[in-house]
């Protein structure tokens, strides 16, 4: 990519150009990584291992390396979401469970997990692997895994090549203004299929970015346009998270074309503070909401399950169950985002 090398060269900040430079060679020495672990063909289970430890690690390394390279080029989020990929989205854990810290992982209520590689069955691009979790009333939870490393390979090199073909284009590209401003305060107020229809086209038309946050989020609120429950608590709740939704996408544009519109103030709905004022009343509750908007992260469901049996709330123990009953990935991120971010701000 000249374009990045060359924003690289010209770059004035002497740490800056290193970092951007450091991020950007480790994604090429990552791509002769890949390029070697393609061409293997040992069947010494030993050789097969460490290059499998090395795969792994070197593709996390690599993600970080792009999210860097982004952040600093562009100082915004919305030019990568390699987290909206599911097969990178696992990445991160099975990195943990494999690589990382596969004996005496630490769960929130003292119990204790063992990622275990069935060595026996190994092989260059496919292994299997298991979780075992042991809890405070000894109850053992069993986690099996088969992992595909010719997906993951292949998953990780799409998600690059955007990356860095977006960044080629933002350099190159001149900062632009829309009126994506007027429309998204008209979606505050008029949230219909429609407007967010012709928002999704429009930004598509000035920016062409398939994949990025902006998109992402859009996609997000199309998953709420016709969803209602029985509820009518609940589905205050569901209003709330519209706006919130439409306020980070206001966020974007500002980063996007420098823009310093104002954010919608929000009004906690009933259920919501319900909720919140249990939680503060029952602090160690709290940290058990921590990655629950992951359906991918391996303690997603262990940390529900835990919070529905201690519970004493109905209106906690009723939010809970739509989360553990909901099997639409987007739906479970907006609906858990809410309590993972209430968690992340009583740290």
């Amino acid at each position: 990519m000249k374009a990045i090398s060359h924003y690289i060269n010209n770059e004035k900040d002497e740490f800056t150009k290193i970092k951007l430079d450091f991020s950007y060679k480790t994604i090429k020495r990552v791509d002769k990584i890949i390029s070697y672990h393609n061409s293997l063909k040992s069947k010494d289970k030993s050789k097969i291992l460490i290059n499998i430890f090395g795969l792994l690690q070197s593709l996390f390394v690599s993600i970080d390396a792009l999210y860097t390279l982004t952040l600093t080029i562009t100082k915004s989020k919305n030019y990568i979401n390699i987290n909206n990929n599911q097969k990178l989205n696992k990445l991160k854990f099975i990195r943990n469970d494999v690589v990382g810290h596969p004996l005496n992982r630490r769960y929130k209520d003292n119990s204790i997990g063992y990622g275990l590689i069935d060595f026996d069955n190994i092989d260059i691009n496919k292994f299997n692997f298991d979780i075992f979790v042991n809890n405070n009333n000894n109850e053992l939870y069993k986690r099996e895994e088969t992992i595909d490393l010719i997906e993951i390979k292949n998953n990780y090199i799409i998600e690059k090549d955007k990356v860095l073909n977006k960044l080629a284009n933002y350099i190159n590209k001149e900062i632009i203004q829309t009126n994506l401003d007027v429309l998204l305060l008209n979606l505050l107020n008029n949230f219909n299929e429609e407007n967010l229809s012709f928002i999704k086209n429009v930004y598509k038309t000035h920016y062409n970015d398939e994949g990025d946050r902006f998109l992402w989020r859009v996609k997000l609120l199309e998953t709420l346009i016709n969803y209602k429950t029985d509820n009518d608590e609940f589905n205050e709740i569901i209003n709330y998270i519209k706006d919130y939704q439409i306020n980070k996408l206001i966020e974007l544009l500002n980063e996007i074309e420098n823009r310093d519109i104002k954010t919608k103030v929000l009004q906690k709905p009933k259920m919501l503070k319900d909720i919140f004022k249990y939680l503060k009343n029952n602090y160690n509750s709290i940290k058990y909401l921590e990655d629950i908007h992951d359906i991918n992260n391996p303690k997603y469901l262990y940390n529900i399950n835990y919070l529905l049996e201690t519970s004493k709330n109905n209106s906690f123990n009723y939010y809970l169950l739509q989360l553990k009953n909901e099997t639409n990935r987007n739906k479970i991120y907006l609906f858990g985002s809410i309590l993972n971010n209430y968690y992340k701000n009583m740290l």
